[in-house]
């Protein structure tokens, strides 16, 4: 069974799924097919066990890098001890973290959270008391914090650090330089380079809690072929409430508040890789 030897490990909401599918676009490069699959997350995985996890890549075939991603890794402080977990999966591993201006990285999980993504768990607050409360948000955007155990475990020289908007500046440039990086054909153009995948809608809608689970649940997938059409048309209806545009809402008291913490955050980074981040206009207030 082959193992992976790469894993893309974030950040979240920072363009992780279409680099995903540029890696995996490369004839000696195998991503999963399920992103996110999240193993070394203890609680995450719900013990589903290694022969899962090895199932995800036994169409690797013989392809030089077999890989995941899962932005989960670099989620401090809500789930610990991955690095070391990996190290004793696969001690030569390679990493790659990408990264997006952490003030917009926020934001966008917030309404990641509030449309209820995935886990159909459902951001209810305000931006700014969301962000008050729930350390998640600004912990994840504290880049610093998430790659300091990586550089400690396995160095400088097996992590491939660099930020959303200097890639999507030049997106072939970059990966021409990850092939070359991950020892394959450097001179291979993926066919989906430029895609977008996941992008947050401008018009975005608030999950239903208790009809979204119902229509998440196994009872719904097997009773559903009997139901009229209307009726689960309907039930697809109700599952949402009525979508907002995004930009209506205010969140300027948001941003007062992140904004002067994610610069300290951001300040450590430039100590931790020694360099600085002048792209990232929305957290320097830069128009």
């Amino acid at each position: 069974m082959r193992k992976p030897n790469l894993f893309l490990i974030g950040a979240m909401k920072s363009g992780t799924s279409s680099l995903h599918r540029y890696l995996n676009d490369h004839p000696d490069i195998f991503m999963s097919g399920l992103k996110e699959p999240a193993y070394f997350a203890e609680e995450v995985n719900l013990g589903r066990g290694l022969a899962w996890y090895l199932d995800l890549f036994k169409e690797a075939g013989d392809a030089k890098v077999v890989g995941e991603s899962s932005t989960h890794y670099t989620k401090l402080p809500t789930y610990q001890g991955i690095p070391e977990r990996i190290e004793n999966f696969a001690p030569d591993a390679k990493f790659i973290f990408l990264m997006r201006d952490p003030l917009e990285r926020t934001i966008s999980q917030y309404w990641h959270h509030y449309q209820g993504r995935r886990s159909g768990e459902v951001e209810k607050r305000e931006m700014l008391r969301a962000f008050q409360e729930d350390q998640r948000y600004l912990a994840y955007s504290n880049y610093a914090l998430q790659l300091q155990p990586y550089l400690d475990r396995f160095g400088s020289d097996r992590l491939k650090v660099f930020t959303l908007e200097e890639f999507r500046c030049s997106p072939q440039s970059w990966m021409k330089q990850l092939y070359e990086w991950l020892g394959v054909d450097n001179g291979f153009v993926p066919q989906s380079i430029g895609a977008k995948i996941h992008e947050t809608p401008t018009l975005v809608t608030r999950r239903v809690r208790w009809l979204y689970a119902i229509k998440k649940s196994s009872l719904w997938e097997t009773v559903r072929v009997g139901v009229p059409a209307p009726i689960r048309s309907l039930g697809e209806r109700l599952s949402e409430r009525a979508p907002i545009e995004r930009k209506a809402v205010p969140v300027d008291e948001a941003i007062r508040f992140a904004r002067p913490i994610l610069q300290q955050h951001t300040n450590k980074l430039s100590d931790l890789l020694g360099r600085d981040f002048p792209e990232w206009k929305t957290l320097w207030d830069h128009a």
